[in-house]
């Protein structure tokens, strides 16, 4: 009788082992399913080969804006130097002399926070042009700083510390107390002048202003637009000053995006 098997087969029949077969098919869709993913990953990644990270397209302007306003605040300093034969005559003068000029300054409405006493100093003075030196006596140096509110009154605190013999006076030295206003003004004309520039170059190049990228601001301070100096004695009641005005400069520096 002939034989229906045909002779043995590695692949065993599907009806001889169903679960084999279908592991089997399992097994081949998935290899090829992931071969596929593989090729496209690989179609991707070589796509962009040497080509460098694509970043969008950013223009860097700075621009300074400046605004000037009137000083709200002036500071004086000023000394009072006493020599006598002992140390404590020295300093006992130098206080008398030094109490009398804050009371006056007081008197002509500054307040007693803004006036501090910046150093007291006793040192020995000898005469060194004949031998032997011999003690002159003791000098005191009493310092005091005056910041005055109302700049209104900055002559009549001259006139003043003049009159009752301070010894060195300097000063005044006008600023802005609060420098925030300013500031908000030279900024708004900085970043005024910043967009223009960025509008001109885009436009150069072809390109469209977007959104701005980043920002940094530096701020120069407030700078007085003039000097003076004072001397200590004037035969006046209020020595005339004019406070002339305060210059603030800020920089800013800001990279818009294009497109």
């Amino acid at each position: 009788m002939a034989s229906n098997n045909g002779g043995n087969s590695f692949w065993p029949q599907f009806e001889d082992n169903k679960l084999f077969a279908v592991l089997l098919s399992i097994l081949i869709v998935y290899g090829i399913v992931l071969t596929g993913a593989v090729i496209r990953q690989t179609l991707l990644e070589t796509k962009y080969i040497g080509l460098a990270d694509r970043q969008p397209g950013t223009i860097v302007v700075s621009a300074l804006g400046t605004s000037k306003t009137a000083p709200d605040l002036a500071t004086i300093d000023f000394s009072v130097t006493s020599l006598k034969p002992t140390v404590a005559e020295s300093q006992a003068e130098s206080t008398s002399k030094t109490s009398a000029m804050i009371l006056a300054v007081k008197d002509l409405g500054i307040a007693p926070e803004d006036i501090k006493t910046t150093g007291v100093n006793t040192s020995e003075e000898r005469d060194y042009q004949n031998a032997p030196t011999k003690v002159l006596g003791y000098r005191t140096d009493s310092g005091v700083s005056v910041k005055i509110r109302d700049t209104s009154k900055v002559g009549a605190v001259l006139a003043k510390l003049g009159e009752l013999g301070a010894t060195n006076i300097n000063g005044p030295r006008f600023e802005l107390e609060n420098q925030d206003t300013a500031l908000a003004s030279a900024r708004q004309e900085a970043l005024a002048k910043a967009k223009k520039q960025a509008d001109e170059i885009a436009a150069a190049m072809g390109a469209r202003l977007g959104g701005v990228v980043t920002y940094n601001e530096s701020s120069g301070g407030g700078y007085p637009m003039y000097d003076r100096a004072l001397t200590a004695a004037a035969p006046m009641d209020k020595i005339e000053i004019a406070p002339g005005q305060t210059e603030v400069n800020l920089n800013v520096s800001v990279t818009y995006s294009i497109y």
